[in-house]
Formats: C-alpha cells, structure tokens, sequence
C-alpha cells in the first residue's frame, strides 16, 4: 500500500501521543531506577561489614552497646553481622555486672 502525504497525517494523533508516552514511561523508570539505587548505597554503606565492625570495635572500647542497637533491626544479617550480634549480646550481659565507677 503505497503511503501519501495525506495517510501518513492521518496516523500523526495515534502515533505522537503514543510516541510521548512512551518516552514519559522510560524517563519515569529511569528515575526510579536512579531513586532505588541511591538508596541501596546509603543502605549498603550503613550496613557493610567493615562499617559494622568499626562501629562495633568502638562500641567495646566504651561498653556503648546502645550505639550498635541498629544491629538488631536487620532483616537478614550477614555472617559478620550476625557475630558482631552475639558479641553485642554479650557485652549487655556483661555490663550488667561492672560497677558504674568502671565504665
């Protein structure tokens, strides 16, 4: 079928609308895109193990245990997460009975 001016102009409204959104649709999951891997870092960078680690070797220097609370509300700990847990556990177990004139 051959295509005139006149055919092609008629197909303008179905296509430039559909031509639009598809754009507007790439450009929303783009953002989003962008929006969650923003916050993966921000999660991960809390939440890796050496930043843990660090956290948790200042934590036993000063028997603050309520500084690494946050270890608690992980979903699914990693191995050294999960020991620096019990290590957390621990030393609440053992503050219990230092003198305060100690710490």
């Amino acid at each position: 079928i051959p295509v005139t001016p006149s055919s092609s102009l008629d197909l303008l409204p179905i296509v430039l609308p559909a031509a639009a959104a598809i754009l507007v649709l790439f450009g929303l999951a783009g953002v989003m895109f962008w929006k969650l891997r923003q916050r993966l870092r921000v999660m991960a960078a809390r939440l890796s193990d050496v930043e843990v680690a660090v956290e948790l070797s200042e934590a036993i220097a000063t028997f603050d245990v309520e500084k690494m609370a946050f270890l608690e509300t992980i979903e699914r700990p990693t191995t050294t997460q999960q020991s620096c847990l019990r290590i957390l556990h621990s030393l609440k177990q053992v503050r219990k009975h230092i003198p305060q004139a100690v710490l």
